[in-house]
């Protein structure tokens, strides 16, 4: 686990209604501080940001802790300044903040912690432990793979695919997603029957390998015309196989537009909506939602479709703004439970591993066997 740290102190402006309620002048209306590894990459850095402006927007200013060394127990030693200095809320992001939050949120009971994309747990490998001053906070992957599915059937896609990682609650909540808004797109169109057909592959593992390009190379050469990917490695791996047919392809989770002109659009988590979510929360007091994970979702404005109009043949601003409006009212839900069926105008069929890797490996797809075998050594890179 990498272990370099930088803390961002967020404390709150006086207000003077505060100071007639027998506070201070010198008292701030709370504190939030951003804990996250500024070597990690550019999601921190967005999550930063997001936090950041969050705060302002609230009436808050900033200011940094800085961990001594890149060491655990340095890192302990600014969460003790942290409680030390009375904030009221900490704020942390990723997988390398489970660990550290974990011993934090047990040590410094005052202090509620929000840890974003992340569960505490004492170890890797270990079971989840979220305590009463701990929120965990996530988009909601449903939503996203929901915006991606609708986008593409309104854009005028008729047959699709999913390629996602390992079977897990995430991927199946993405590609759940993806096919209810492909249903409520072919609905809202009156399209016939099985006009929409959606293949999906779990391909076992959400690792960087070119095996995930043949994956790809295959489900176009079977006639898929646009490809939804779950997460950034797979979303690199079918980008090269998008470049080599000259296929567009979704990106879930990363916007990956700039690295591959074949990413017709992305869906990602807006940490600007979850980090405005999280404090509405907290400044509620008996809203903070701690001991509990929650799916900051498009009601939220936690999810974002990272997208260009005038690239697209049918969809317009205007129908996502309406979806979105319905879903905001209620009008639609999006389930996350797993989506094992389509409906009358769209068929689903789903390839569980190990079938999806063994096709990818092999080259099923009749036309496509030899440039898949072909791709592979060229793109060794890719496994990197």
């Amino acid at each position: 686990m990498r272990k370099r740290f930088l803390t961002f102190l967020l404390a709150g402006v006086m207000c003077a209604s505060l100071a007639a309620c027998g506070d201070s002048a010198d008292t701030p209306r709370y504190a939030v501080t951003l804990i996250h590894d500024p070597a990690a990459g550019s999601s921190e850095a967005m999550v930063q940001t997001a936090v950041e402006q969050a705060a302002a927007d609230a009436g808050y200013i900033s200011r940094v802790y800085v961990a001594a060394d890149n060491t655990e127990e340095a890192l302990e030693d600014v969460f003790k300044q942290v409680s030390d200095d009375k904030i009221k809320l900490a704020v942390a992001y990723g997988e390398d903040m489970e660990i550290p939050v974990w011993n934090a949120q047990k040590n410094h009971r005052k202090v509620k912690f929000a840890l974003i994309d992340g569960i505490p747990k004492k170890a890797e490998g270990e079971s989840d432990e979220i305590r009463d001053n701990t929120l965990c906070a996530f988009a909601a992957y449903e939503d996203m793979g929901f915006l991606a599915g609708y986008a593409a059937v309104k854009n005028g896609s008729r047959k699709l695919a999913f390629i996602a990682g390992e079977k897990n609650d995430l991927n199946i909540r993405y590609a759940g997603g993806f096919v209810q808004g492909c249903m409520t797109a072919a609905s809202e169109m009156s399209l016939g029957n099985d006009a929409v057909k959606i293949t999906g592959v779990y391909s076992g593992s959400d690792e960087l390998t070119p095996l995930r390009m043949s994956d790809a190379l295959n489900l176009y050469g079977d006639g898929a015309e646009i490809i939804f990917t779950v997460g950034e490695n797979i979303g690199t791996a079918v980008g090269r196989a998008a470049s080599v047919k000259n296929m567009p392809f979704i990106s879930g989770g990363a916007d990956l537009r700039a690295d591959n002109a074949t990413c017709l659009f992305s869906v990602i988590p807006s940490y600007a909506g979850i980090s405005r979510a999280i404090i509405r929360d907290f400044e509620g007091d008996k809203t903070f939602r701690g001991g509990e994970t929650v799916s900051y979702g498009i009601a939220d404005d936690s999810v974002e479709l990272a997208i260009d109009y005038s690239d697209l043949t049918a969809l317009t601003q205007g129908d996502i703004d309406s979806v979105v409006a319905r879903i905001k009212s209620g009008e639609i839900t999006v389930s996350a439970e797993e989506v094992t069926a389509g409906s009358a105008q769209v068929s689903l069929e789903i390839i569980d591993p190990p079938s999806a890797s063994a096709a990818g490996s092999t080259g099923a797809a009749g036309t496509d066997s030899g440039l898949a075998a072909a791709a592979e050594p060229q793109d060794e890179s890719v496994a990197e």
